[in-house]
C-alpha cells in the first residue's frame, strides 16, 4: 500500500513543482505555451510512435481493440450527457456553454492515465494507454470540434484529424506492417 502512495504522490509532486515554478515566474505563459506545443507535436507523438513499435505486433493491437473503443465510449457518453445538461447549467454566453460541453466530453485520456500505468505496470501499460487514445484523439477532433465550433460538425474540421498523435499512431502501425 505504501508502494501506490509513493508512485501516487511522486506524481503530485511533478504537479506541484511546476506549479511553483510557474507562480515564481521561471516558466511564462509563452514558454509554457512553447512548451505545450512541443510536447503535443514533438515529444508526445515521439513516444507514441516508439511505444507502438517496440510494444506491439498487429496481431495485440488487434486483440485489444476495446482500448480505442473504450475511450471514444467514455468521451462520446461524456458528450451526450453533457447535451442533456447544457439545459440545466446558467452559462448564458454562447461560448461558455460550448465550453461546459466541450469539457464534459472530454477527459484527461492520456498524459496522467500514461503516468500512472508507467509507474504500476511499467512500459507494458503506457503502451496500452497510448493505444487506448486512438479513440479518444477520434473523438476529440471530430465532436470535440463539433462542440468548440458552436454545434456544427463541419467537413472542414475533420482536416485537424491529421494531427501528429494521429499521424505518429498510424506511422506505428504501418511500420508493424514491415
Amino acid at each position: 500500500m505504501l508502494d501506490v502512495w509513493l508512485k501516487t504522490g511522486s506524481i503530485f509532486l511533478l504537479i506541484l513543482i511546476g506549479a511553483i515554478v510557474r507562480h515564481r515566474g521561471i516558466m511564462d505563459t509563452a514558454f509554457t505555451k512553447r512548451l505545450a506545443v512541443m510536447l503535443t507535436s514533438v515529444f508526445y507523438p515521439a513516444l507514441i510512435f516508439s511505444t507502438i513499435v517496440s510494444e506491439f505486433t498487429w496481431g495485440e493491437i488487434l486483440d485489444h481493440w476495446i482500448l480505442p473503443a473504450g475511450s471514444a465510449s467514455i468521451m462520446i457518453l461524456g458528450f451526450v450527457i453533457g447535451g442533456i445538461m447544457l439545459p440545466f447549467v446558467s452559462l448564458r454566453d454562447a461560448r461558455q456553454r460550448r465550453t461546459f460541453h466541450f469539457q464534459c466530453t472530454m477527459n484527461n485520456y492520456s498524459f496522467l492515465p500514461m503516468m500512472l500505468a508507467l509507474l504500476f505496470w511499467d512500459q507494458r501499460g503506457l503502451a496500452l494507454v497510448i493505444y487506448s487514445t486512438v479513440g479518444a484523439e477520434l473523438v476529440v477532433w471530430t465532436l470535440g470540434a463539433y462542440t468548440l465550433s458552436g454545434q456544427a460538425l463541419r467537413l472542414a474540421n475533420l482536416k485537424y484529424l491529421l494531427n501528429m498523435p494521429l499521424l505518429a499512431m498510424v506511422a506505428g502501425g504501418m511500420t508493424l506492417g514491415l
